[in-house]
């Protein structure tokens, strides 16, 4: 909300943007963070001061980054936050009971579960709000080729592919299949 008049105030004109909570877990005493991507559509470079953030928020610390170093990184934005907003962080001992198969370790050796974070998060609910302002996705429902030839069609490019699988406390397991196009 104090968002809006700081845009204003600033001359930064509309803004889109994208809330993504995050859950934590045990290594973080289960807490909640959220992420704000912040578009201005009217403005060529947006900056916004974290201690001016840091006010408007009022309930703890942020952090501000750049989108585009992260998508320098990953070379792919939607596989980075995929990624990144589905492992979860492990202590080593979690780290003992997970299947060697699904961890990743980072640059800074900390241990993650592929696709943990998912088991933290109510079934059929969001994890994510946006402005009204911002294209939503178009979801459909289709084979692989079928996509594929869509996409194809409208001058994307095949990148990637990623099937990851994790099991459930109830013992269900959930396999994905992520493939990745650019432009």
């Amino acid at each position: 909300r104090k968002l809006k008049p700081y845009f204003k105030e600033h001359n930064l004109g509309n803004m889109t943007w994208l809330v993504i909570k995050e859950l934590q877990g045990e290594k973080h005493d289960n807490s909640i963070h959220l992420h704000l991507l912040l578009k201005a559509p009217d403005v060529k470079r947006l900056f916004i001061d974290v201690w001016d953030l840091q006010d408007m928020w009022g309930k703890g610390i942020c952090f501000v980054e750049s989108v585009k170093n992260k998508a320098n990184e990953s070379n792919n934005i939607g596989a980075y936050f995929t990624t990144y907003f589905t492992s979860l962080e492990l202590t080593e001992n979690e780290a003992k009971l997970i299947n060697p198969d699904k961890l990743i370790k980072d640059k800074s050796n900390h241990l993650y579960e592929k696709f943990g974070r998912l088991k933290l998060y109510p079934s059929h609910k969001n994890i994510y709000s946006t402005s009204r302002n911002i294209n939503k996705p178009i979801i459909t429902r289709a084979t692989v080729g079928d996509n594929k030839k869509s996409l194809k069609s409208e001058g994307y490019h095949f990148q990637d592919f990623r099937a990851y699988s994790f099991e459930l406390d109830d013992g269900t397991t959930i396999t994905t299949n992520n493939q990745f196009f650019n432009k």
